[in-house]
């Protein structure tokens, strides 16, 4: 795609009025040199990916000045440097043209572009609630995992069920009960950090990876998370309540999908027992690191 390719990665990363200068320069030189050259060469094609870029990176406005800046530049060469005798009525025509067919290729590229930023957007974030999809956990959580492997920082997990939520579909309607898992997310956002990643993975599934937090202040944050969620849902006045399993890793596994079935195990035994609550361990490797425990150290958030 596009968007991948390295030119435009770097370019994305300049500040707007940093890119604003640079096509502007570029768009100058390319008038010099399409003056320089008289007829010898066709160089006026070079304003074409100015206008794609600018269009791609800025916007369609951007494409739309720069698209009419190179036209005048153009009539400018063609009336100190014409081939022939032009009637100035038809280089203004020749100038038009030239503009329609820079906005009607800077559109196009627009709707491209566009229609793959709703394309990756869909791919990769939940439409309901605009977390990450299970696809952008299991794709995104390998390199929060490798880089704590690597500098020896802890990793959490927390998986998060709704109880009841069925109840909330069946008596007040799935309306009701997609305004139920948006004010979840919304707590999920509010009381996570933005280094963290949050996914919704299921109907009523919920998913938390934070890197470099530790048992403590996994169970600070468990405890905030646990207690905004019931205000959320008091508010509501929603009989929902939420089993939660936590998993802090000194050492993560070499892979997400342990970290999640590891969370996922402790959010059933809350979910068995007594539900409205969380159980969180501290998950210690042994020996040689190659295997791991059960519990090293645990709590349970009521």
């Amino acid at each position: 795609m596009l968007r991948n390719l390295p030119i435009l990665d770097r370019l994305s990363r300049w500040p707007r009025s940093q890119l604003w200068a640079l096509f502007a320069a570029l768009t100058l030189a390319v008038a010099v040199a399409d003056w320089l050259s008289g007829e010898r060469y066709t160089v006026y094609v070079l304003y074409f990916p100015i206008v794609a870029l600018s269009c791609w990176l800025l916007g369609f406005r951007a494409a739309i000045v720069f698209s009419f800046f190179g036209s005048i530049l153009w009539i400018v060469d063609d009336i100190f440097s014409p081939p022939e005798p032009i009637p100035y009525l038809a280089k203004y025509w020749q100038a038009s043209t030239r503009f329609v067919v820079f906005i009607a290729f800077a559109y196009a590229l627009n709707r491209l572009n566009r229609a793959m930023k709703h394309e990756y957007h869909l791919s990769h974030f939940d439409e309901l609630t605009g977390l990450s999809n299970r696809a952008t956990l299991f794709g995104s959580g390998p390199r929060d995992l490798a880089r704590c492997r690597r500098t020896g920082q802890p990793l959490t997990a927390i998986f998060i069920d709704l109880d009841e939520f069925k109840k909330v579909n069946d008596q007040r309607g799935h309306a009701e009960g997609d305004r139920v898992l948006q004010v979840v997310a919304d707590c999920v956002r509010y009381t996570s950090r933005k280094s963290d990643l949050m996914a919704r993975i299921g109907g009523d599934e919920f998913v938390i990876l934070a890197a470099d937090m530790n048992f403590e202040s996994a169970r600070t944050f468990t405890h905030r998370l646990l207690k905004n969620l019931r205000t959320a849902m008091s508010k509501g006045k929603w009989p929902v309540t939420f089993s939660i399993g936590a998993a802090t890793y000194n050492f993560p596994p070499d892979t997400v999908d342990e970290l999640i079935k590891t969370a996922d195990e402790l959010m059933y035994t809350v979910k068995r027992t007594k539900k409205d609550s969380v159980r969180h361990e501290l998950i210690d490797p042994v020996g040689d690191g190659e295997g791991f425990t059960g519990a090293q150290g645990a709590c349970v958030v009521v």
